[in-house]
């Protein structure tokens, strides 16, 4: 009884200290261990505040004045500025938006309630420059609408008219907004008077206490502002931030800014807005300068947000001569810069070398594992953070840019040093290949780097093939394939480097890309690839007398509602004519249209486009060979279905690989130690010799409630060995032998590494003890005292 309590306070408090280090993402960790501890610390030092820096520039360490300071500060944010709101009948009166009565929403509804009642609208209401938050609209895609353009400005060497890009930085957006101007902007917008009200009543229902090392202090009624962290925040942003939109478009329609293209039959851009990262694009001219600042100022003034001017920059085309750059920059009040380092976190021009593109990134993924203090961390623990690496990394443009083979080694390399130990001469047991096989093929699961960053990039081919009336997918066809469509489309001339590696994915779509038959019209037969038959979707003969330019349409009748069958016998063999008839036509009849053949409902996906490359370059997760082939009984489910904390699985896995630092392995890697059993000192240590043969193993065994003659029952690996006694337990028995396979483990590094001899009862009773507390509770990790030694 006291055990159980004992083993519940263990677990609150590793709980505390997983939510104080703030490792959400780290389920598979050590149990309460100094990882979480150091994480929880670092992240106490970092949020103490033992001093501060008042307005008059002095500093002070005194409790009373850093929060006399903090509540002066606040006051200040959240106190209106009284705006001026007679610009706002020239925001927003031109915007010919249709109105949405949403009166009957409950006042006490929680605002995700509104946010979701506001989101089917955005398309309609937000101009097509903004991507942020909207339903169908994804970050990359003012990214490369960016990149396009500043690649236009980079190589515009000719020509009487300049360019400019001036990218935007408003300081503390959420914090400014005015109350006063929200409300007048949701009824400009066509909100209904009753809904702007019931909008109003959550803006401006809140209060705020300060919180100073744990204790709150002071109370602020703010007069303006957004909450960060409401989920109705973000658009109500948005509504902002379109008042800002409609302002240019205004100037644009009396001729005052000039818009800006890549190419003559390309959209003309403006302006692209992420939320309040805001880029502006027109002809640069003393005219446009003077009109963009008027915009800007009369903003400021009605909105309450602040444009920091010194914060922002400006990009000027090639073209232009250097004293006029100067005079627009100093007319504009920002910085003039060769380029913008980052857009929305991601490089903004690649020059001819692209590794110098890359090398910020790779810092990034260097100092990231650095910070997981892997010397904290066991072998299992570190490769289970390394399996989330793609998720920690998920600001990385992996979906923008087509990354160097150089540069997938250099990353292979930081994330293979990263697995769980600091040390420069640290062993590798495994290649990073059989890493990154599928579970049930016998790896763990790793992303491959190269099909990933392809799989990521043919969602973008995809989205421009599948969404050609995007502001992105317009300006790709106007410059890139004017004439034809994606699947045919040529590099180019100074093509951009987010084209080519676009373009770097389209073998990758054609092998899942096939055409849905609908009425029949936009399908060739013998070119286009319609057939549920991967991976050609083609016919295997040609047909016998139809032309080449045929169309399906042509094999239909009954107002092609069905097929023409003695047509298909006549002109087809009998695969094709049997594939075909597979095929059913849609009622009523539609438009052709082109789907994903692997994902769900011709959708596409990442996750099937990855595993459609592996599976057309790596040979090996087809095989069929022991110990890797998904002929085999039961495959690898055997191990990672079975009950057991994922570390137990994962040191299971490494003993069927033989992948852990026993005497025999070590030796044979180059160590000059002796290879006998560390506990008998008979035979050699190997993995087998270990969790079996060792005399000690076997006292563990037979005190075990298992069946012995089970047990012994060895095969010709480790992998065989457990195969075997899984196939012969059932699933309560399979997982207490691997947790007692877990504790042989841990026992022998106690052995090795502290001088501690366990007796073999202690053994069995630690691994029934996990296994009745992960039974009972699955997030109990490791059992009490074990740290996951490697």
């Amino acid at each position: 009884m006291m055990k159980s309590e004992l083993e519940e306070l263990l677990a609150r408090e590793e709980l505390l200290w997983k939510q104080r280090s703030k490792a959400e993402w780290l389920r598979e960790g050590d149990k309460n261990t100094a990882y979480f501890h150091a994480r929880a610390n670092e992240r106490r030092k970092r949020n103490m505040i033992s001093s501060l820096q008042s307005e008059e520039g002095c500093f002070t360490s005194d409790r009373e004045n850093i929060q006399d300071i903090i509540l002066r500060h606040f006051k200040t944010v959240y106190s209106s500025t009284n705006p001026d709101l007679s610009v706002m009948e020239a925001i927003l009166i031109l915007s010919i938006l249709e109105p949405i009565s949403l009166c009957n929403v409950i006042y006490k509804l929680a605002s995700k309630t509104i946010a979701n009642r506001i989101k089917p609208f955005l398309n309609g209401i937000i101009s097509s420059s903004q991507s942020a938050f909207i339903p169908g609209r994804l970050i990359t895609d003012n990214v490369l609408v960016a990149y396009e353009l500043n690649h236009y400005l980079a190589h515009k060497r000719w020509g009487s008219m300049g360019h400019v890009a001036l990218k935007l930085d408003i300081s503390k957006a959420y914090d400014r907004v005015e109350w006063v101007f929200l409300e007048r902007a949701l009824l400009k917008l066509g909100f209904h008077s009753e809904f702007a009200k019931l909008i109003m009543s959550c803006v401006n229902s809140v209060s705020y206490s300060i919180m100073l090392e744990s204790e709150p202090f002071g109370f602020i009624r703010p007069e303006r502002g957004l909450r960060q962290g409401d989920p109705l925040s973000p658009y109500l942003f948005l509504f902002c931030a379109e008042a800002f939109s409609c302002m240019i478009q205004k100037e644009e329609r009396e001729g005052n800014i000039q818009r800006v293209a890549v190419c003559r039959k390309a959209p003309r851009v403006s302006h692209l807005l992420f939320a309040d990262d805001t880029l502006l694009y027109c002809q640069a001219t003393i005219e446009a300068m003077d009109c963009i600042k008027g915009i800007l100022t009369k903003f400021e003034s009605a909105s309450g947000l602040k444009i920091n001017l010194q914060k922002s920059a400006v990009v000027f085309s090639k073209n232009m001569d250097q004293a006029l750059k100067q005079a627009l920059a100093s007319q504009l009040g920002v910085v003039q810069v060769d380029k913008h380092e980052k857009y929305l976190g991601l490089p903004t021009v690649a020059g001819r070398s692209k590794r110098e593109l890359f090398v910020s990134l790779k810092n990034r993924i260097w100092s990231k594992m650095q910070n997981w203090g892997a010397k904290r961390l066991s072998k299992p623990v570190g490769w289970c953070l390394l399996k989330r690496w793609h998720k920690l990394f998920r600001h990385m443009p992996w979906d923008a840019f087509y990354y160097l083979m150089g540069y997938f080694m250099t990353l292979k390399v930081c994330l293979q040093n990263s697995s769980g130990s600091n040390e420069r001469q640290s062993i590798h047991w495994l290649s990073w290949k059989k890493l990154c096989k599928d579970k049930n093929n016998g790896g763990v699961g790793f992303r491959t780097l190269k099909a990933f960053n392809l799989a990521l990039l043919a969602k973008q081919a995809w989205r421009l093939i599948t969404y050609p009336d995007s502001l992105l997918s317009q300006i790709m066809k106007a410059k890139y394939y004017p004439e034809s469509d994606f699947f045919r489309a040529k590099c180019g001339g100074q093509p951009s480097y987010t084209w080519r590696s676009i373009l770097a994915s389209r073998d990758l779509i054609r092998q899942g890309a096939r055409w849905k038959v609908g009425d029949g019209k936009l399908i060739n037969i013998v070119s286009d690839p319609w057939l549920p038959r991967p991976l050609s979707f083609k016919l295997i003969m040609r047909p016998k007398t139809l032309q080449e330019t045929s169309n399906v349409s042509e094999l239909l009748i009954e107002e092609g509602r069905r097929w023409n069958e003695e047509l298909l016998e006549k002109e087809f063999g009998e695969e094709d004519v049997q594939s075909i008839k597979s095929i059913e036509i849609p009622s009523p009849v539609s438009t052709d249209v082109l789907v994903w053949h692997f994902g769900n409902k011709g959708n596409f996906s990442v996750k099937s486009a990855y595993e459609l490359y592996i599976q057309q370059i790596d040979e090996a997760s087809t095989s069929v060979s022991f110990g890797q082939g998904k002929n085999l009984p039961g495959g690898w489910r055997f191990l990672w279905q079975a009950k057991v904390p994922p570390k137990v699985k994962l040191l299971a896995w490494r003993a069927c690989k033989d992948a852990l630092p026993v005497c025999y392995n070590l030796r044979r890697r180059g160590l000059l130690i002796a290879t006998n059993c560390i506990r008998c000192g008979d035979d050699t240590e190997d993995v087998l010799h270990v969790l079996l043969r060792c005399s000690f193993s076997r006292q563990v065994w037979a005190l075990s409630s298992l069946p012995w003659r089970w047990i012994k029952s060895e095969g010709s690996s480790t992998e065989e060995w457990m195969r075997g006694v899984w196939q012969e337990l059932n699933g309560s028995d399979f997982s207490l032998f691997l947790l007692i396979c877990w504790c042989l483990w841990w026992s022998r590094n106690q052995l090795a590494f502290e001088a501690i001899s366990l007796a073999p009862m202690d053994i069995i009773i630690s691994a029934r003890r996990v296994l009745l507390s992960f039974q009972r509770d699955p997030m109990v990790q490791t059992p009490p005292g074990v740290m996951g030694s490697s």
